[in-house]
């Protein structure tokens, strides 16, 4: 495979990083992934390693405040950059691979992404991959630390709190967690603004999820702590989409892509797009 890396224009002005996989050969579609809270796309080559060589071709950028790009670790104006940012990557996306079916893959604060991107508009994309998604996920912070976010985002936004997350709800790969935790690139905390909005936009996305209706496959850790598999559920129940699919993996923790069983989340997402490409071709036909 071969690999290239720039900077797109965001919103604000910002340059945020990218990178991208290409296999060898022609790619069969083209998958944008959007990483989590507090990390970056690096954390995400399991999916390369595994996705590329099948022919599909790996675009991923580095969120705003996160990894190589620049921002205020764990700060945001509002949910509404996020969305914007992922808007123009897609753009930029589709000029570098005109030819290709186009799909996404949100992982946690990335699944939440791409929902919210949904609720607004899904032209841009052939179908959506959610994995981990938010949606259940209040219990991961006390009462008093989200009063508190709410009222520090009205008078001190870029205030910051502890992170919520523990390291080893992640994954239940000791040697996952141990990297995280080493990961100078990880930070520990978020802002009161990045809370607020967060919640926010959870709320939105909720209520508004029939406005979704394009092909999607919702994933979960059976085992996940962090972000109640519940939420995922609910997704499948409320949106519109006539071609929707949830997998639960039982023993898995938050990142199904970073377990030890990680090869059968990518071989059900290679199978997934392999499918949603063969129906459109029949629907050419």
């Amino acid at each position: 495979m071969k690999s290239s890396e720039g900077t797109f224009q965001a919103g604000s002005s910002l340059e945020l990083f990218y990178k991208s996989w290409h296999p060898q050969g022609n790619s069969k579609a083209v998958l944008v992934v959007v990483h989590g809270v507090a990390e970056h796309s690096n954390r995400y080559m399991n999916l390369v390693d595994n996705l590329v060589p099948a022919k599909i071709t790996i675009y991923t950028y580095d969120q705003r405040g996160h990894g190589n790009s620049p921002g205020q670790r764990g700060y945001i104006d509002s949910w509404e950059d996020y969305r914007e940012d992922f808007k123009r990557f897609l753009g930029l996306v589709q000029q570098q691979e005109p030819d290709l079916p186009l799909y996404a893959y949100g992982h946690s604060q990335g699944a939440l992404t791409i929902l919210d991107f949904l609720i607004h508009e899904s032209n841009q994309i052939s179908g959506a991959i959610v994995s981990g998604s938010p949606l259940n996920s209040d219990q991961a912070a006390s009462p008093l630390l989200v009063v508190s976010a709410k009222f520090l985002s009205r008078v001190w936004p870029t205030f910051s709190l502890a992170s919520p997350i523990k390291p080893a709800q992640l994954s239940c790969d000791a040697r996952v967690v141990q990297k995280y935790q080493e990961d100078p690139t990880v930070f520990k905390i978020l802002t009161a603004r990045w809370g607020t909005e967060y919640l926010k936009t959870q709320s939105e996305v909720r209520k508004n999820l029939a406005a979704i209706n394009l092909p999607i496959l919702i994933l979960h850790g059976g085992e996940d702590t962090l972000c109640d598999p519940e939420g995922s559920q609910y997704i499948y129940d409320q949106v519109s989409s006539v071609d929707k699919t949830i997998k639960i993996y039982p023993s898995y923790f938050h990142e199904i892509h970073n377990e030890p069983g990680h090869i059968t989340v990518m071989q059900d997402i290679d199978a997934w797009i392999t499918r949603q490409l063969s129906k459109d071709r029949k629907a050419k036909t």
